[in-house]
């Protein structure tokens, strides 16, 4: 039996995956018709991947072979911001494999009030693409209206 099967999606796109045969009703020492079932051998993602994050965004680093997460903080999380509705910072985690994110330390990268010249643009505020550039780490955001703004890096 193969140790891979293609696999067709729904989506049109097809994959190659290790299978794994249970061949626990087979009678070698007997001649005859048997019927074997497989599992596919898919990695399961931990479900959410971290909660209460607006604007998710993950990327893979091959330079630190770490994968990062970011999103928007919801404002809501502060005793003192339960009246406000919207996300106040951005903040980051790190991990060798995805389902790690889910409970590594997350690091503030951006919040509110952090620049002088900002305007309260918490209310929608869009999650940060990520760059890896020589080693460093670029985030950008941008306002509703399309403008950008300089994050700390």
């Amino acid at each position: 039996m193969p140790k891979k099967l293609t696999l067709d999606y729904s989506d049109g796109s097809t994959a190659q995956m290790g299978v794994t045969w249970d061949t626990s009703k087979v009678d070698t020492g007997k001649a005859g018709t048997y019927e074997v079932t497989g599992t596919v051998q898919q990695t399961s993602y931990n479900d959410p991947l971290v909660e209460m994050r607006a604007d998710p965004y993950m990327i893979y680093n091959e330079d630190d072979e770490y994968y990062y997460f970011t999103g928007s903080y919801p404002t809501m999380n502060d005793a003192d911001d339960r009246n406000r509705i919207g996300y106040d910072r951005l903040v980051i985690r790190r991990s060798k494999d995805i389902n790690g994110l889910t409970d590594a330390q997350e690091v503030e990268v951006w919040h509110d009030g952090w620049m002088a010249d900002e305007q309260a643009i918490t209310q929608r505020q869009g999650e940060p693409p990520i760059t890896a550039t020589s080693g460093h780490r670029k985030f950008t955001r941008s306002e509703e209206s399309g403008g950008s703004l300089p994050t700390p890096a």
